[in-house]
């Protein structure tokens, strides 16, 4: 007889935590991509809240390592990381 394996946890196993990542260990296209989603804005939206051209979004989200590729300032990392935190708080 055949027996399915069941997802519990034994009593000495902790149970899974959910991944949570900090908005560095995401990356930087990762994190102002779920940053526009969670916003609900498009590009232009987003270069307007953050008072950035849409050139410089450009830079940030182009792939590691290209000619266009920018790192983004700390200081826009938390800035964003606030929007996202107030905008969880209002909803």
């Amino acid at each position: 007889m055949l027996r399915k394996r069941m997802n519990t946890v034994s009593q000495t196993q902790k149970p899974l935590q959910p991944l949570v990542f900090t908005a560095r260990e995401m990356g930087q296209r990762a994190f102002l991509l779920h940053a526009m989603q969670h916003l609900r804005m498009d590009h232009e939206q987003f270069c307007k809240r953050i008072s950035i051209p849409r050139k410089t979004l450009d830079k940030w989200l182009a792939p590691i390592g290209t000619a266009e590729s920018r790192v983004m300032p700390d200081m826009a990392w938390s800035y964003i990381q606030d929007l996202l935190n107030n905008f969880k708080n209002v909803r």
